[in-house]
């Protein structure tokens, strides 16, 4: 499986060359950047995510889900204990900062990088156990990551989160005794199908704004290591755990993998965008994202391989 994740990431590498080198000669503003983000996070995601529960209903796969969500909470929390005990500080500015690293540690992109790499490799089912993730993913930004920026936690704003609402939509879609007509569900899948492209051509756009600072230099090494490697360690050692308790749930080991893509996947876009709605340094945020996203090419690979021997 590592060598279909590395192909599908050298294939999505490539798209973001492209990307880049668009931004590059067009010169991408902020404002076509934000446009760009929300077109993929609002329209074509929820596309993507609404297909991917288009099944028919399925009371074991309906546990399954339930399963990788279950696995997905415990997993983030754990992450959430790991970034506290490298990010402690007095110092006002530091604790500023400190907060950017926990989100950066925590968040993954498990929505452009995530989707697209596992629907290359593992295919629609693996995107439905994916969505069990991403639920807990979106819940955890909007109450913890929101409060670690700005002191508040918005219901508000987890009720409406688009993508929160097209997994509630993708569920009851799923419990109904029948699937959406072929002439509803195949311009749904035409739009989701656009993800992979335009994710990693979003990619691609945030590297042309890549600026370098030596003052984040110690920090920056810190917050990507903790995401690229320490963080998917502690995954994998509790995905090993519950793998060798020997989970009645069928096609176990598929969802323990998808759950290990998702949390080895470089830092959420997200993050630069809490950073940048709350005063802090969006800057720094948006060096995370980029350096994580650049060298999560090798660390992904890694993890899935060894995952391969340890879970088997």
């Amino acid at each position: 499986m590592y060598q279909l994740v590395l192909n599908q990431l050298i294939t999505m590498a490539l798209i973001a060359i492209a990307g880049f080198a668009f931004a590059k000669i067009v010169k991408v503003s902020d404002k076509e950047q934000k446009f760009l983000s929300k077109l993929l996070l609002y329209f074509v995601n929820t596309c993507l995510i609404i297909d991917s529960f288009n099944l028919e209903y399925d009371a074991q796969k309906f546990k399954r889900f339930l399963f990788a969500a279950l696995i997905a909470l415990i997993i983030q929390l754990a992450m959430i204990f790991v970034s506290f005990f490298l990010t402690h500080s007095k110092n006002t500015e530091n604790r500023s900062y400190n907060h950017i690293d926990r989100l950066a540690m925590v968040l993954t992109n498990c929505g452009f990088i995530g989707i697209p790499l596992i629907k290359g490799t593992l295919g629609n089912s693996g995107v439905f156990y994916l969505m069990g993730y991403l639920t807990v993913f979106n819940i955890l930004a909007w109450t913890w990551g929101l409060y670690q920026m700005s002191g508040t936690i918005s219901i508000k704003k987890i009720i409406t989160n688009p993508v929160i609402l097209s997994v509630v939509a993708g569920l009851f879609i799923f419990l109904m005794p029948f699937t959406l007509p072929s002439p509803v569900i195949r311009p749904i899948q035409m739009i989701g199908n656009c993800n992979t492209a335009l994710a990693m051509v979003m990619v691609g756009i945030l590297f042309a704004d890549f600026h370098f600072s030596s003052k984040y230099t110690v920090r920056l090494i810190k917050t990507v290591l903790g995401r690229l490697i320490l963080c998917p360690a502690i995954a994998l050692l509790i995905l090993f755990a519950i793998w060798k308790m020997n989970p009645s749930v069928s096609d176990a080991r598929t969802i323990l993998f998808v759950i290990l893509i998702c949390a080895s996947c470089p830092s959420a876009t997200t993050v630069p965008g809490l950073a940048a709605l709350f005063d802090k340094d969006s800057a720094y945020a948006s060096l995370t994202v980029s350096v994580s996203s650049l060298l999560c090419i090798f660390s992904v690979p890694a993890f899935v391989a060894l995952a391969e021997q340890l879970l088997k």
